[in-house]
């Protein structure tokens, strides 16, 4: 799992089995945006969270198909994805993402 900001793909945390996998540093990732590893899918999947009502509240989880993004950096591996909306304490909203 892996936590990003909703708004700038910002990374906030990831979990340690996800981390290991990636040949960047977690430190040097934090606050940075991943959206530059994000495939095809993903960008899909983004273009649609509008007209699905996620930033008005509407929808607080979306999951979908997602491909590989053949990265040795940050590695997307083909499955399932879940995000699930989230807001911080601070108020900055996340996204909780979840690879099946």
């Amino acid at each position: 799992m892996q936590e990003i900001c909703d708004l700038s793909h910002r990374l906030l945390a990831a979990s340690p089995p996800r981390v290991v996998k990636w040949t960047a540093d977690l430190a040097e990732m934090r606050g940075r945006s991943l959206w530059r590893f994000a495939t095809d899918e993903i960008r899909a999947a983004e273009s649609r969270l509008g007209e699905l009502g996620w930033y008005d509240d509407g929808v607080a989880q979306v999951s979908f198909d997602n491909g590989a993004n053949h990265s040795t950096v940050v590695p997307i591996e083909p499955g399932v994805l879940i995000w699930e909306r989230l807001q911080l304490s601070d108020g900055t909203l996340a996204r909780l993402v979840t690879s099946l």
